[in-house]
């Protein structure tokens, strides 16, 4: 039985709870596929401010179920279990209150200074910049590999001496950025790291572009894309409440996260790929309307170690 179930049958039933109102809400949104179980323990979380000890491991127990890859465990059991009897005592209140409380750093955010970043936009002029097609890559550098063998899917190549200049990125060069789009690797566990791979070369680029040895059966590669590049002003406020209508490509600046913020402080977003299936676009999404993230030190940046970056996907 998936998560998904295990909460509706916390939710079915008769229950002593004086709150059958928000809990129904709850229970119609897991079935009309409004809510998913990530945001109904989002709301069990944000609702846990009352000092209520008491919820703690069953939160924990939910958790855990979750990255167990969603299989019931014992422990989850055991949380549905105390949840009928327990968790949703006061919850209607404890939502209410935490919803009247200001958002977390909500000054701090207004305080935040803008960044200069760089948006990547999508051109039907020819550069050496781009998302999909097939990469220049010089032949001193070996296509990547995953654990299987597997060539990683090519995304996007920036050729440093297209960007604009005193930025802190490199004038010279070439950064290209690998990923297994069948494996779709979170990039939060070790193991993740062999499922992308972001090369920069100085190398002289071949015209003649580098085909993979063979492609995947269930898909090609990805729609060439070329890109030009622009500055703009990145503010934390603005992305903070970006909306979704265009895809945002972006280098530098505050990122668009979709969930929680996951740039470890005094990282700097290298790049920023979102889901693009707009005509123009390169045509791939990451998992649900997902975007990639990668990061890099402003030490390793300015010491060119690319193979020191940091990299997670967020999805809805």
């Amino acid at each position: 039985m998936g998560i998904s179930a295990f909460f509706r049958r916390l939710f079915g039933g008769k229950s002593s709870s004086p709150h059958q109102e928000l809990i129904a809400s709850i229970k119609a949104g897991l079935e009309d596929g409004s809510l998913n179980p990530m945001q109904v323990q989002g709301i069990i979380s944000k609702a846990n401010l009352a000092d209520k000890k008491d919820d703690n491991p069953r939160l924990a127990a939910l958790r855990q179920a979750m990255f167990d890859g969603y299989q019931p465990t014992q422990e989850f059991c055991k949380f549905v279990s105390a949840a009928q009897k327990n968790m949703f005592r006061n919850l209607k209140e404890r939502v209410i209150a935490a919803q009247a409380q200001p958002a977390p750093n909500e000054t701090e955010v207004a305080a935040t200074p803008p960044q200069k970043a760089i948006r990547l936009v999508k051109t039907t002029e020819r550069h050496v910049s781009k998302f999909g097609g097939q990469p220049n890559l010089p032949e001193s550098v070996e296509w990547p590999l995953n654990p299987e063998g597997v060539e990683l899917d090519f995304l996007a190549q920036i050729h440093c001496p297209e960007l604009l200049p005193g930025l802190g990125l490199p004038a010279t060069g070439t950064l290209f950025f690998f990923y297994d789009w069948a494996e779709m690797p979170w990039g939060n566990d070790e193991k993740d790291k062999k499922y992308w791979k972001v090369i920069y070369s100085e190398a002289p680029l071949p015209e003649t572009l580098r085909r993979r040895r063979s492609e995947r059966e269930d898909y090609g590669e990805f729609k060439e894309v070329f890109l030009t590049f622009e500055v703009f002003e990145s503010n934390m406020a603005d992305a903070e409440n970006s909306g979704e209508e265009n895809a945002n490509h972006q280098m530098l600046g505050y990122p668009l996260y979709i969930q929680d913020e996951n740039m470890a402080p005094g990282k700097v977003l290298l790049l920023q790929i979102d889901t693009d299936e707009e005509d123009d676009g390169p045509c791939w999404m990451w998992g649900d309307c997902g975007r990639l993230f990668f990061w890099i030190s402003p030490k390793d940046l300015a010491s060119r170690r690319f193979d020191r970056i940091e990299f997670v996907l967020e999805c809805c």
